[in-house]
């Protein structure tokens, strides 16, 4: 029936009189203004940015509050086995690896040792020097995760500034220390 041009006009007469989506298609709207869009958005954006930056203040206190007597933060990473090798080879996180969002790192030894569990690869200890991670605040490239609790991203940029400052330890898998402190196996 819709095949020829009647067949077309009568299925949207029959949509128009039911207020059907062909009805509301042929209805004139107007449109916002870029002005007027600009206007609607802005307390949403507002409220997003004045979020991000409490998120980030939150992130960068606890943080400042795990750095030990050298000035060292101690964070986490389970790798896969394939990060594992690359990591290791090139004695740091690369962005070629880690594109993106970067790689993932928690403060939390627990969310580690899960993620330990489900690739089995051990986790990486890593010890950075908290003026690096402030560097990485004040530049931009490191964020809360919002996954994951106590975690945080580095992005792809900010990596070889976060290896200068670090040194990375690896955890083997099945090892005693991963079991006792990461609750991993």
């Amino acid at each position: 029936m819709l095949e020829t041009a009647e067949g077309v006009g009568k299925a949207a007469v029959g949509s128009l009189k039911r207020g059907g989506v062909a009805g509301s298609g042929l209805v004139p709207m107007l449109t916002a203004t870029d002005e007027e869009m600009d206007a609607l958005s802005a307390p949403v954006i507002a409220a997003n940015i004045a979020k991000n930056e409490e998120k980030q203040a939150t992130l960068l206190s606890q943080i400042r509050g795990r750095t030990d007597s050298d000035g060292y933060v101690v964070s986490y990473k389970a790798p896969t086995p394939e990060q594992l090798v690359k990591v290791l080879a090139q004695g740091g996180f690369s962005p070629d690896e880690f594109p993106n969002l970067g790689a993932f790192f928690t403060l939390d030894p627990i969310v580690a040792g899960e993620y330990a569990n489900a690739r089995g690869a051990g986790v990486f200890e890593i010890r950075t020097n908290i003026q690096t991670i402030e560097s990485l605040f004040k530049n931009n490239q490191i964020s809360y995760d919002p996954l994951e609790r106590s975690s945080f991203n580095v992005y792809p940029k900010g990596l070889p500034l976060f290896n200068s400052g670090s040194q990375i330890r690896h955890i083997q898998p099945n090892s005693y220390e991963l079991y006792d402190v990461f609750n991993a196996q």
